[in-house]
């Protein structure tokens, strides 16, 4: 086993700092508030929000391509400054202004997601330790949302004294996170001069489809995600309608992202069960938080809130390692970034559908919905057990015997 270097250990922290000052997300619980004090009502919150979500759809493949071209570090730092942008320009009133200032932080999300999972795992490739990936990864995670937690609280209390503080905070720490990643090294990208950036987004999906576990990876996260995001979106809701009051809400859902911290830093653990062990692991417990949810009993209902929440959190570092150990350095943040692109039109779907049935139903169809729609996890567990196939490019397999 090869010992990191003092060096390594550094370029490591400054990974890890990068993840936990580009979450430092001091405008998250205040932005809403903040906006529709100034005039803007619910519908052009939604619209906002869709300009957000299509410009990451429409850019994720692009930039990642990118990435694979031009550098990991080069295009991560371009997602950082317009995120940065972003979140200065929600201080603008114009309604146009606001749609660029979303437009810009979905650009920002999507030249980060995939460049910053291949950029850590190249540099452990360097070091002969890229078996580490999902610790690191579920380290890192771990530091963005304590971070994320503590920029939540720390931009509330900055709102109250000036209002504009939180988004300046929020800017500039978005943009002083790209000092990180520059103190990262960066494997020289295998680039073919010759190729266009459409040659090498069919290639990475050519990947894909070549490799079906990895397609199932993706699909497996995407689904999960979805589930994920609708719940939490509507948890204020829901909890409030079971009874609960303002602050025990609060309460509830502001601790659960201290909890995804511990759960992201002990994630990789799961490793040493194999990918499809871990895989059920993460499919009951999101099916069993559904299941508690439903019962609209406030304890079990939290307990179940909780369940589903962390499922992601829980099984992002393992789907990330496999997808990485199988894709090679040329088109890994094309293929990343494809994970992307899949995840958000699982979600966009979700948010259109959860928010009619609400609105039509009630929260009960939702959950029982989400636990119908939860099925197709276990159809790729099916799909995905062990001697369903070889895991076809896989450089460094999870553990002997049990591939995804």
């Amino acid at each position: 086993m090869t010992a990191i270097s003092p060096a390594g250990r550094r370029a490591l922290w400054a990974y890890r700092f990068f993840m936990g000052t580009s979450n430092a997300q001091f405008t998250r619980g205040v932005f809403i508030v903040y906006l529709v004090a100034h005039g803007r009502s619910l519908f052009e919150m939604g619209l906002l929000e869709a300009c957000f979500h299509a410009s990451r759809l429409i850019a994720d493949v692009p930039l990642g391509s990118l990435a694979d071209r031009l550098g990991r570090r080069a295009v991560i730092t371009a997602g950082l400054l317009a995120g940065a942008a972003g979140a200065a320009l929600m201080l603008a009133t114009p309604l146009w202004l606001l749609v660029v200032s979303f437009a810009l932080q979905g650009l920002g999300w999507a030249g980060q997601r995939g460049a910053d999972s291949a950029l850590l795992y190249e540099l452990l490739d360097d070091l002969g330790r890229s078996e580490l990936f999902a610790r690191e990864t579920g380290r890192a995670m771990g530091l963005g949302f304590a971070v994320l937690a503590l920029t939540t609280f720390v931009g509330g209390a900055m709102y109250e004294h000036l209002y504009w503080l939180p988004f300046v905070a929020h800017a500039l720490a978005v943009a002083g996170a790209s000092w990180f990643v520059w103190r990262v090294p960066e494997s020289p990208q295998p680039v073919d001069r010759r190729a266009t950036m459409a040659g090498t987004i069919v290639a990475g999906w050519r990947v894909l489809r070549r490799r079906r576990h990895l397609l199932n990876a993706l699909l497996f996260g995407a689904l999960v995600n979805a589930g994920v995001t609708a719940v939490s979106i509507f948890s204020q809701d829901f909890f409030a309608g079971l009874g609960l009051k303002p602050t025990v809400v609060s309460l509830v859902i502001g601790f659960i992202t201290l909890v995804a911290a511990g759960v992201s830093a002990v994630a990789h653990r799961l490793t040493a069960l194999g990918m499809t062990r871990a895989m059920l692991i993460a499919a009951v417990l999101f099916a069993s938080g559904l299941l508690g949810m439903y019962s609209a009993r406030p304890w079990f209902a939290i307990v179940g809130y909780y369940c589903v929440f962390l499922t992601i959190d829980l099984i992002y570092p393992l789907l990330s390692q496999v997808v990485n150990d199988a894709t090679d350095n040329a088109v890994r943040s094309t293929v990343l970034s494809f994970g992307g692109l899949i995840g958000g039109l699982a979600t966009t779907v979700s948010f259109v559908v959860t928010g009619s049935v609400v609105a039509s139903f009630g929260y009960t169809w939702v959950f029982a919905g989400l636990l119908v729609l939860s099925l197709p996890l276990f159809g790729i567990l099916l799909r995905s057990r062990p001697g369903a196939g070889p895991a076809v490019g896989a450089r460094t397999p999870v553990t002997s015997g049990d591939q995804l």
